[in-house]
């Protein structure tokens, strides 16, 4: 009976044991597995976190873009509007003095020809 026993007890503790370690293997798997996960998911959160902070600094550098070249062109519109004021200006100053120099030279003519007339008068 005892010969029973030890046989039994051999042959079924291979089976057990197999079991437990089968068991043990799938469970670390299963660990390893999520380990890998979790590395995996940690990588992933990092590569976004780059992500986002180049397309933030991205972002940046376009509203900066933005601002100079805003900047830029007021600044050019600024300059047109005063070159037109400018020519503008000369343009008026220009026929004032044409058109003063005009009134002088029509008075002076104004002037001879009363002259003239004043001395055909006295003449006559």
């Amino acid at each position: 009976d005892n010969n029973l026993t030890t046989n039994s007890n051999v042959s079924v503790n291979p089976v057990i044991n197999n079991v437990r370690r089968s068991k043990e293997e799938i469970i670390k798997k299963k660990n390893l597995s999520v380990a890998e996960l979790r590395e995996q998911r940690r990588l992933e959160t990092a590569e976004a976190a780059a992500f986002n902070a180049e397309a933030e600094r991205t972002r940046r550098e376009v509203i900066e873009l933005r601002k100079k070249l805003s900047e830029r062109f007021r600044k050019a519109k600024i300059e047109r509007e005063q070159k037109l004021r400018q020519e503008h200006l000369e343009k008026v100053e220009s026929e004032i003095q044409f058109k003063s120099l005009v009134h002088v030279e029509h008075k002076q003519t104004l002037k001879e020809k009363e002259d003239a007339r004043r001395r055909m008068s006295i003449a006559d």
